[in-house]
């Protein structure tokens, strides 16, 4: 398993990712959201654990203001929302995904929903 961080740009903001690769795989892959106050480390084995086991490549990232993603002097009131439109949408175009599976953990959970409901096609 290759196991990859990186981070890109939106704006002039970085979001930071970890990518857990399973060689020959070209299973959908599955993207994590952490909750609230989380963070890509806060996965813990998670992530490697899922995608050993599944055998498929297991995305996570920090999302803007968490983490090692750049910091946000607030939250909006659409924050959930605005996730799926802009840094969930950047991660996608970024690594070039076309199909994936959407996974998250308390208000990673509401955003799942909310994305699986933006991109019907694409969600898993």
């Amino acid at each position: 398993m290759n196991i990859v961080e990186e981070t890109i740009k939106l704006g002039d903001k970085s979001i930071f990712f970890k990518r857990w690769i399973v060689p020959a795989s070209h299973k959908t892959p599955i993207i994590l959201l952490h909750e609230s106050l989380g963070s890509v480390e806060l996965w813990k084995s998670f992530p490697q654990r899922l995608a050993e086991f599944l055998q498929r490549e297991v995305i996570a990232y920090d999302r803007l203001g968490f983490g090692n993603s750049s910091p946000l002097e607030k939250l909006s009131l659409n924050f959930i929302t605005e996730e799926a439109q802009t840094t969930f949408a950047a991660v996608l175009q970024h690594l070039e995904i076309d199909q994936f599976i959407v996974m998250g953990h308390s208000v990673g959970g509401g955003m799942t929903a909310v994305i699986a409901a933006i991109y019907p096609d694409r969600c898993k």
